[in-house]
């Protein structure tokens, strides 16, 4: 395999893969610095957001991978499971510090109550 099919250039025209890699590379830099973007302008709603997606990301791996999960002694299995886990804590953290930096109408008011 050469240098330039490592890269994914149309060296073999009949190939599905060829020249996909530099449009699945450039897709994925755009959608993580939109979501980055995201997060430093709303934090709390980027944490919601991760959070559902980890715990459904979880939900589904312990609904179709039980049985393997449980006869299994592979690192991905146990990988797979710490990074649900990750996001899942990820999401919380993020709704937290969201939850301290923005200012929300309810915030306003319990302040208002309580000063």
């Amino acid at each position: 395999m050469g240098l330039f099919n490592q890269f994914g250039y149309p060296i073999d025209p009949n190939k599905i893969e060829a020249g996909v890699f530099p449009y699945g590379f450039i897709f994925i830099v755009c959608i993580s610095y939109l979501l980055f973007y995201f997060k430093k302008k709303q934090q709390f709603w980027y944490g919601i957001i991760e959070a559902m997606f980890a715990l459904f990301a979880c939900w589904f791996l312990v609904k179709t991978q039980v049985s393997q999960l449980i006869q299994s002694n592979q690192i991905i299995d146990y990988v797979s499971i710490g990074s649900t886990v990750y996001l899942t804590v990820r999401g919380f953290s993020n709704i937290s510090d969201g939850y301290e930096k923005e200012t929300f109408f309810f915030n306003r008011i319990i302040k208002n109550i309580f000063d």
